[in-house]
């Protein structure tokens, strides 16, 4: 009997995705409509999946899947957000773009739990890559800072 928390922003994708998820029996469905709830409720009790909006206002969707991957709950991010969907792909992050069927997501959210270990494992590591591009690029702006500030010291 799977334990899913939706988490979701939108009521109406919230209200979709567990009506489509109430078909797979025995399933018991959560949503959580801002990113603090959802990491409350991801700390609090354990979850067969986190289906996650990757575009949340309060906590990202990428800190959510942390989150729930540090809880020992597989993920899958969902975006219908170009940009999101690509630094998915690009750092590894198991993902399923808007619009999607929901015979494409029933699929989806089986193929995860019978994953599970790989999943948790996948977005530890997509986490880990995206802390060291994002290290990367603060050291570069740091760096051209200092530039930046030496060429402004021998112009004055």
């Amino acid at each position: 009997m799977p334990k899913i928390l939706v988490i979701d922003d939108d009521p109406a994708v919230c209200e979709v995705i567990t009506d489509c998820l109430q078909e797979w029996a025995g399933t018991t469905l959560d949503c959580a409509l801002n990113g603090m709830l959802g990491a409350q409720k991801l700390q609090q009790g354990h979850f067969d999946l986190a289906l996650i909006d990757g575009a949340l206002a309060t906590v990202s969707g990428f800190q959510l899947a942390e989150i729930a991957a540090n809880e020992n709950t597989p993920v899958l991010l969902l975006s219908g957000h170009p940009d999101y969907n690509e630094k998915f792909h690009s750092f590894g992050y198991p993902h399923l773009a808007k619009p999607f069927s929901l015979d494409q997501l029933l699929s989806e959210s089986k193929r995860v739990i019978a994953e599970t270990s790989e999943n948790i494992r996948r977005v530890k590591a997509a986490a880990a890559r995206m802390q060291a591009n994002t290290e990367a690029l603060k050291a570069a702006v740091a760096e051209s800072q200092q530039q930046l500030g030496a060429m402004r010291a021998k112009g004055t």
